[in-house]
């Protein structure tokens, strides 16, 4: 049996603990999902493929690695970072406040980091709420960062909780998800192909008009069968 990464100038020899050899090569991109994979195959007398054994491990290099260039605007700033790395890691990093904010009920407000970025042509970010701050009514707003943007990063949030909340200089404020840029063709056609969800909206309860997730307005009912055993409407 034999672990390989399909690429015939780095195969190398590997035995680990009295285990048979290893051929290991490099694979390039399949299907366009990932770039390197494992893949565990045997190998006939005469070092040829014989037959895939069908385990498919997909693995990080160097290569993959999206780098982003990170300039202080502030002697007090932090870099994004991840709290946690790895195979496990997580999916965001942190975005840190650069000065202290209070942000008043109802109220919104761009707060600093400090730091500017240079993304690669082919990747941007999107600004994500940080869990913490969500539950006391914090959200953030506009959070799409394009490749070619080169000013500071400000985080824009907005209070939907009945009481002002403090943001301290140091404090991590958002979540920065790297994203890979799509740039999409639209074509213009005269009808679409039908599928079964159709025209249907997440809602089963007629329309629904929605105000930043907390405040909803029903309007009315267009489904005499529709069930809604979510919380409570409220009118805005």
């Amino acid at each position: 049996m034999f672990i390989g990464r399909w690429k015939v100038e780095e195969k190398s020899l590997l035995r680990v603990g009295g285990s048979p050899p290893k051929v290991v090569c490099r694979f390039g991109r399949i299907r366009g999902f990932v770039d390197n994979w494992v893949i565990i195959f045997n190998l006939s007398e005469n070092g040829t493929v014989s037959d895939f054994l069908g385990a498919v491990i997909p693995v990080r290099h160097e290569d993959d690695v999206v780098r982003i260039k990170v300039m202080k605007l502030d002697a007090g700033a932090q870099l994004p970072r991840y709290a946690h790395t790895g195979p496990f890691g997580d999916l965001a990093a942190d975005l840190y406040a650069v000065a202290g904010v209070t942000v008043a009920a109802g109220a919104t407000v761009p707060v600093p980091t400090g730091v500017a970025m240079e993304f690669p042509s082919t990747h941007g970010a999107l600004v994500e709420d940080r869990s913490g701050l969500a539950v006391r009514g914090v959200t953030t707003l506009a959070g799409l960062i394009d490749p070619g943007y080169r000013g500071e990063i400000k985080v824009v949030m907005t209070n939907l909780g009945a009481a002002a909340v403090e943001i301290k200089a140091g404090d991590r404020i958002a979540q920065l998800r790297i994203v890979r840029r799509i740039e999409a063709e639209f074509e213009e056609v005269s009808e679409l192909v039908d599928a079964p969800r159709g025209g249907e909206g997440v809602w089963e309860y007629g329309e629904l008009v929605c105000c930043l997730g907390f405040f909803c307005r029903r309007k009315e009912q267009t489904r005499s069968t529709a069930k809604y055993s979510g919380p409570s409407l409220r009118s805005g």
